[in-house]
């Protein structure tokens, strides 16, 4: 009964409320003969303002766990995600396999399996690829992007973080998540956009070190091979394909085992889309198209200036990033 008059989601959230009970009074009553008769009233269960929620604080695992009673008529995934809340992460696994066994587009499910082997230590490239078929069946919902922030968080890509926590906070069907969003995963997001700053004042200094006088004497120390290369859209392009090229190699091969297709791959390119921001692709398609088989071009926008961001645009750039970036940390295989 408690929960029938609360706000309404296009999407499960979680609102902490803390509930205070207040005992009922107790008072004689008359009796006949002798003695009399104690009697109490029933207690009171009071609630803040749904419209002001309590801010966000730890979960007291052990509690939740003891007293936690989910409802017999809850699917698979409602209970996965019962368990995951809870972090009961071997049960909420189980569950959202058993969901997704029923049903592979439950998007509940793949956000709840995603999350679960992210934060418990599992298989990060199942995770990955989780969230990656999530983005596909949905590219502008929050679930997502959730998905792939929680994944990015455990591989510790802080550019990843960055760019899935500004897309699930403009999803269309945001509705009451923002909340764990802005509890849960803005500190964190918070975090990774100040490490991205600090790296990238860090390459400015080196820059500003390597012209200064005295440098000459670093004479013999290697190079950076893309900084021979003239003009910015160059030399973005030749950091791009240093970071990603054996990447994409990589991902056509395993495209390629997973549609039974196979696969080659184009030139690099790069276009010019606004000023310093560049649309870098690696043409990614079937060799035989009478065959079968989609094009699956990985596409980055590149923004340029103190330090070079690659933003994933795309599925596929979001999968080989993650996996086959050699600038940035790679999930565990």
């Amino acid at each position: 009964m408690l929960w029938d008059d609360f706000a309404h989601s296009a999407l499960d959230y979680r609102w902490p409320y803390p509930v205070s009970f207040v005992p009922g009074g107790e008072r004689i009553a008359g009796g006949t003969g002798f003695g009399s008769t104690t009697e109490q009233s029933t207690p009171s269960a009071m609630m803040p303002d749904r419209n002001s929620p309590p801010g966000w604080e730890p979960l007291n695992v052990a509690a939740a766990q003891a007293t936690i009673d989910i409802l017999e008529t809850a699917t698979a995934a409602e209970h996965g995600n019962a368990e995951l809340a809870i972090h009961r992460y071997p049960a909420a696994i189980a569950a959202f396999r058993e969901a997704l066994g029923k049903n592979a587009g439950d998007k509940m499910a793949l956000r709840g399996l995603a999350q679960a082997l992210a934060e418990s230590g599992g298989d990060l490239k199942e995770a990955s690829a989780t969230a990656t078929r999530l983005l596909e069946l949905d590219p502008n919902g929050e679930q997502g992007h959730e998905a792939m922030l929680r994944v990015c968080l455990a591989v510790k890509d802080d550019a990843c973080v960055f760019t899935h926590f500004n897309q699930a906070n403009k999803a269309k069907d945001l509705s009451l998540r923002w909340l764990i969003l802005r509890d849960e995963l803005k500190p964190l997001a918070e975090q990774a956009a100040g490490r991205l700053r600090e790296r990238g004042k860090a390459q400015a200094n080196a820059t500003n070190a390597a012209g200064a006088p005295g440098a000459a004497a670093q004479k013999d120390v290697p190079q950076d091979p893309c900084a021979a290369e003239q003009g910015d859209e160059k030399q973005a392009l030749c950091v791009v394909k240093r970071c990603l090229d054996e990447g994409t190699v990589l991902y056509a091969r395993e495209l390629g085992e997973q549609n039974h297709v196979d696969y080659q791959l184009g030139d690099w390119r790069a276009k010019t889309v606004s000023a310093g921001k560049l649309l870098v692709t690696r043409p990614i398609a079937p060799k035989d198209r009478d065959k079968g088989g989609a094009q699956h071009d990985a596409m980055w926008l590149v923004s340029l200036g103190d330090q070079l961001v690659m933003h994933p645009t795309n599925t596929e750039a979001k999968q080989i990033s993650l996996q086959h970036n050699r600038c940035t940390a790679r999930a565990s295989r």
